[in-house]
């Protein structure tokens, strides 16, 4: 299998309509990298940006419950030096800071192995040939 998104399985009558449809299927691909920003700037916005709209969702309202739970003062207070800078704060930002990763790395995860599936090479639309067997 190619790496090109339309493999020689779909018949074709003219080579052009072969590359449209692969220009059609490279415009459909997601930007991991862009994911990633933008789940970095707010968890969630990473997962709407790939489609998946249910994750997204709740990595955005687990975000918002997260923040509201753990900081309770704030941000603002806390940048402007009104709160006292203490191992318990320390703790929660580091809370809130892991998040963010998993939030960054899944998105980031998610838009690649998007990629795979609309380019055909893997993700889970793979041939019964090279499916694991189930069977024992």
């Amino acid at each position: 299998m190619g790496n090109s998104g339309i493999d020689n399985k779909v018949p074709f009558a003219y080579d052009h309509e072969k590359e449209k449809a692969n220009q059609m299927i490279k415009k459909k691909q997601k930007s991991n990298q862009l994911a990633l920003i933008l789940s970095g700037l707010f968890p969630g916005l990473g997962q709407f940006y790939n489609g998946d709209w249910a994750k997204g969702a709740a990595f955005f309202m687990g975000y918002i419950l997260l923040e509201g739970i753990l900081l309770p003062e704030g941000w603002w207070n806390i940048l402007r030096g009104g709160i006292p800078f203490t191992s318990g704060l320390l703790l929660r930002l580091a809370i809130l800071s892991a998040y963010f990763v998993v939030a960054v790395i899944d998105a980031d995860r998610s838009a690649k192995n998007k990629n795979r599936v609309t380019e055909g090479d893997g993700g889970d639309e793979r041939p019964a040939d090279v499916r694991p067997s189930m069977e024992g």
